[in-house]
């Protein structure tokens, strides 16, 4: 797609936004600062994208930034885009919009440290799956998917500038270099302005104040001329503020109008007859008459545009001659001045020599070279004004045509302005036609909702029942565990107090008093105990050396590792190794500790399957072990 060519004050389809711009453009420059005028630096950072209308509806504040975001994809036209803490979509898919039309051959990347949102999962697969993916990532990891000097925009999302911040240093090392910081939240005492301080230090930078702020900072050496233009205004400067005021109203015009125009293009069906079920032929009928009327209104508006457009240009050339004439004029006028002072001279010259005539007759001889020049003046003078007057009239001729065209551009405005209102007269009235069958279409899904809701509410209540009746199994399991531990504790308790003497030949008694207690244990709660067993060393979470490392205790006791996490450490709170943690999966889940069950046996046959974690999740990969 070829850029635009054109000033800020057109686009090639009519925007609410061109007025905005030409009365913008149309403030006067300051040129105190000794750069170029704001009137010629302002048209030249002018792309086509700046005037798009957003695709994906949303409500996000994030939406004041889209026309940046449209503008420095075509600006900087880069191989691969990187998002960090994507969350509501609203950059994200301004993203993939300005690249799937700009540029569909790069790369679009999304890093969550959370789950990603199914619904922008599913959009994102659905529109723009072949160059762009949502991936869930911690911090690590997302460094480790991206090489060295590969991402040409990096674009760090509300939230998540604090910890980028503490690794600033690795992801500088992933800006190629044509490297873009985008900077969400850097405002003044936004959660992001440590973060682009830190990283605009000594570098060309911009921040757009609007909404909470928007900062971009230029890492690479290489940029674009447009980008560099942007880049060269001050903070303070006439031109920086118009160009926040620019943008500023162009993200208005989005959060004004585009959610709202997208979210009511598809509905086309409203009527006021009285509800009745949905026909699939009258749909097809309206949105076929919606797709005809969409069409006349863009071949209408290309129309008007690119008449608006000649007239423009008419005028514009037309001003060029006028001011060409205007200036021939006036040089005219200047050296008739001249040629007028020096005959004043001339004569005045004239009038001494004739009065010195009447005395003395041989002046009279030297007068008459001066009379021959004098009437040569005189030619050369009547020569002069009737140039001055043919100038004139061609200048009077030229505003006359000037006139013809402004009055024929003021009568092609009166018929735009009446086809715009035609226009709106005709959306609202399709706006009331498909109010209905939205009405409709939001009965059967709620109805269809409602009734999925009830089957899930019923499996849930299988599977919670389910959960119960096994979870009761295991306490009646742990509870004649635990009775059989007491017992065992009690007679080890007498027979320390019998033979206080021999104590250190304890830890060996209590092996083989516990090995006879396991061998000893018949039934069905024996055979639980075994299988418990199995599977926590089956399950590879159980590290022996680390948990006799970290409870010294159980060392000392001489009971093996396994056998003492499962009949009692877990139930401790202990953990089995660095990769469950048995305290806060019970502290996390009280129906587990309320049970007297094992954590990880628990967490082994039934948590897994009801998406219960064994450890606290965080984007910094912490660990927080027992």
């Amino acid at each position: 797609m070829a850029r635009p060519t054109g000033s800020l004050t057109f686009s090639p389809q009519p925007h609410p936004t061109d007025v905005i711009m030409t009365h913008s453009l149309q403030t006067p420059a300051i040129e105190a600062t000794g750069q170029a005028p704001a009137q010629v630096l302002i048209p030249q950072l002018s792309l086509q994208s700046m005037f798009w209308r957003p695709k994906y509806p949303t409500d996000s504040s994030w939406r004041m930034h889209l026309p940046v975001a449209f503008w420095l994809v075509e600006a900087q036209r880069p191989q691969r885009v990187v998002e960090l803490g994507t969350e509501d979509g609203a950059s994200w898919f301004a993203f993939c919009q300005a690249l799937e039309r700009l540029n569909p051959y790069a790369e679009c990347l999304a890093f969550t440290a959370g789950p990603p949102d199914p619904a922008l999962r599913e959009h994102t697969e659905a529109q723009y799956q072949e160059f762009a993916s949502v991936q869930q990532a911690s911090q690590d990891e997302a460094l480790g998917r991206l090489q060295e000097e590969s991402v040409d925009i990096l674009h760090v999302a509300p939230g998540v500038a604090q910890p980028i911040a503490r690794e600033w240093a690795r992801w500088q090392a992933r800006l190629s270099s044509r490297g873009v910081v985008l900077i969400s939240q850097a405002g003044p005492g936004q959660p992001g302005e440590s973060l682009f301080q830190q990283v605009r230090d000594g570098r060309p930078h911009f921040l757009f104040e609007q909404g909470q702020g928007l900062g971009i900072v230029a890492i690479g050496s290489h940029r674009t001329e447009t980008l560099e233009r942007l880049l060269g205004f001050q903070s303070g400067q006439p031109g920086q503020r118009l160009i926040q005021q620019v943008f500023t109203r162009l993200g208005l015009a989005c959060c004004a109008s585009a959610p709202e125009i997208e979210a009511r293009l598809s509905p086309e069906r409203r009527s006021a007859e009285p509800p009745q079920a949905p026909s699939d032929t009258r749909i097809e009928s309206l949105e076929q008459r919606n797709a005809e009327l969409q069409a006349a209104l863009q071949a209408r508006d290309e129309a008007l545009e690119s008449e608006r457009s000649t007239r423009f240009e008419e005028t514009a050339r037309l001003t060029e001659l006028l001011q060409s004439a205007e200036e021939a004029r006036d040089q005219a006028r200047k050296s008739i001045a001249e040629r007028e002072a020096s005959l004043q001279e001339l004569q005045r010259e004239r009038a001494r020599l004739e009065t010195a005539l009447t005395t003395e007759s041989e002046k009279a001889r030297q007068l008459a070279p001066l009379e021959q020049e004098h009437a040569a003046l005189e030619q050369e003078h009547a020569a002069l004004k009737r140039r001055v007057e043919e100038t004139e009239a061609s200048l009077r001729h030229a505003r006359e045509e000037a006139d013809g065209h402004r009055k024929a551009h003021e009568t092609l405005q009166q018929d735009y302005q009446t086809l715009e209102r035609r226009r709106e007269e005709q959306a609202r009235e399709l706006e009331q036609k498909s109010q209905q069958l939205e009405a409709l279409e939001a009965a059967g899904r709620e109805s269809e909702c409602q009734l999925v809701e009830l089957q899930q509410q019923r499996d849930t209540a299988e599977r919670a029942q389910a959960a119960r009746d096994r979870e009761n199994v295991a306490l009646r399991e742990a509870q004649d565990a635990r009775f059989a531990e007491l017992a065992e504790l009690t007679r080890m308790l007498e027979e320390k107090e019998r033979q206080l003497a021999e104590l250190s030949a304890r830890p060996k008694r209590l092996v083989e008093s516990l090995s006879a207690l396991g061998a000893g244990v018949t039934g069905r709660g024996g055979r639980r105990l075994k299988e418990d067993l199995r599977l926590v060393k089956a399950s590879g979470l159980f590290d022996s050396d680390w948990y006799l490392h970290h409870n010294p205790d159980v060392q000392q006791s001489g009971m093996p590792g396994l056998e003492h996490f499962v009949r009692f450490g877990g139930q401790e709170g202990r953990s089995p190794g660095p990769a469950f943690d048995s305290q806060w999966y019970l502290s996390e889940y009280p129906d587990v500790a309320d049970a007297q069950a094992n954590p990880l046996v628990h967490y082994l046959r039934f948590g897994q399957q009801e998406d219960r974690l064994p450890k606290p999740d965080a984007w910094e990969g912490e660990r927080h072990g027992s």
